[in-house]
């Protein structure tokens, strides 16, 4: 739960639908900045509809990166130390469930992709399954997902 502390400056790091900025908004002090980060075109898409307004006025920034890169964001924008509040919803979203195309969907048929940005370089699920070695992949079930019989899977 957001407390009703006034934030300056606040990243959302994940912000997908844009629920968590709407609230960090709402929660911000006069003069306030929230900056949203999202690494899925499509999220960037629909937050700079959604958020219009607030983007014209300079109260909402959004930020197309992974979460990862935060630190060398708030460097590049000069917000190093000035950062009252960061919220991080870590996980998949229901957009990105719903859709088979994205390859997340456990009741839709689709390509095995799985990626956050499809437009990147990384490599699908299915490049990963079909090509990493047995031992590669049961290090990955393991280390990534808890998996215990991750050996056999693999």
């Amino acid at each position: 739960m957001i407390q009703t502390h006034k934030s300056k400056v606040a990243f959302d790091l994940t912000a997908g639908g844009g629920g968590h900025s709407r609230l960090l908004l709402s929660r911000s002090s006069d003069g306030a900045a929230v900056y949203g980060f999202d690494r899925d075109p499509m999220a960037i898409e629909y937050l700079k509809s959604k958020f219009y307004n607030e983007i014209t006025a300079g109260q909402y920034n959004l930020i197309h990166s992974k979460f990862s890169e935060v630190l060398n964001v708030a460097k590049r924008l000069a917000l190093l130390g000035k950062v009252d509040f960061i919220l991080a919803d870590l996980g998949v979203s229901s957009p990105q469930l719903d859709l088979a195309d994205r390859g997340f969907s456990f009741d839709k048929e689709g390509p095995l992709d799985m990626r956050m940005n499809q437009s990147g370089s990384e490599p699908t699920a299915a490049d990963i399954v079909n090509t990493y070695d047995e031992r590669e992949l049961s290090r990955i079930f393991r280390l990534y997902g808890d998996e215990p019989k991750a050996h056999f899977i693999a």
